[in-house]
């Protein structure tokens, strides 16, 4: 299961978030990333929307909707992520290697 996907059901679980010390009620998720899941969460309060954060447009859209709270999964790396860092890895260790 993706770590998006976790986050979100545990989100819904708890139908509620603390931030700054104040408890809210969660009334709306909205998913942000640049690719569909495969194997979506399916819930009323669940909006999915596809976009990438490199793209300013995008990023304006999601701040626009006045989020309470971000929650930025980059760090987790995926299996996209593991093959575009192997590929650089490779591009820059070619040169070396062939030495």
């Amino acid at each position: 299961m993706d770590s998006w996907a976790k986050l979100a059901k545990q989100l819904i679980t708890n139908q509620s978030i603390t931030v700054n010390g104040v408890p809210g009620q969660i009334t709306k998720i909205e998913l942000l990333d640049r690719f569909w899941p495969q194997h979506k969460v399916e819930d009323p309060i669940l909006i999915y929307t596809q976009g990438d954060i490199t793209d300013e447009a995008v990023v304006q859209y999601a701040l626009n909707a006045k989020p309470h709270v971000i929650f930025h999964l980059a760090a987790i790396v995926s299996g996209e992520a593991e093959k575009t860092s192997i590929s650089v890895c490779r591009s820059i260790c070619s040169p070396i290697c062939d030495y």
